[in-house]
């Protein structure tokens, strides 16, 4: 399989999820308990992505 972007590693989470990777050195607890993570393809990732640099830049 090729990707069209090669500059992300296409692994993403929340601000939520990483104060808590933050605070318990992993994603492997509560995150994985409680998030609702989903796969999605790249172009798919990238609108994402593209979605939540605009919200952020806008705070």
């Amino acid at each position: 399989m090729e990707f069209e972007y090669e500059d992300d590693d296409f692994v993403a989470w929340c601000n939520e999820c990483e104060k808590v990777r933050v605070e318990e050195g992993s994603l492997d607890g509560k995150c994985w308990e409680q998030g609702e993570f989903k796969i999605v393809c790249e172009k798919c990732y990238f609108k994402i992505k593209e979605s939540n640099i605009e919200k952020i830049s806008k705070i």
